[in-house]
């Protein structure tokens, strides 16, 4: 007989490696660089001094939620996070530029 199976959407979503930004590649970013685990500008992601820390989500900070004007908790967590409401908003984004895609 017939056998039902739920589907799921995979939705990629671009982010740059480099400034954490959405819909781009590090090697095609002109933005100033941001790290992906406390968002200074000084180094990169892979080169941050808290990334070995035993208390490394105390210094957590998204630089995509800072600059969508976010604060206090909002903010505390990886730009790389899937947890993150900016990466969440891109993702509603991608859904809605689908047509198959179910609102449900």
């Amino acid at each position: 007989g017939l056998v039902a199976c739920p589907i799921y959407d995979q939705l990629y979503i671009k982010r740059c490696h480099k400034c954490q930004g959405f819909g781009h590649y590090a090697k095609e970013c002109s933005k100033a660089t941001c790290c992906g685990i406390c968002a200074s500008s000084s180094h990169e992601t892979q080169n941050c001094p808290h990334k070995e820390s035993s208390d490394i989500q105390s210094v957590y900070r998204c630089c995509n939620c800072a600059n969508a004007g976010k604060t206090g908790e909002d903010i505390n967590h990886p730009a790389f996070s899937n947890e993150c409401q900016s990466y969440r908003a891109q993702q509603d984004k991608l859904k809605a530029s689908l047509s198959y895609y179910s609102k449900n």
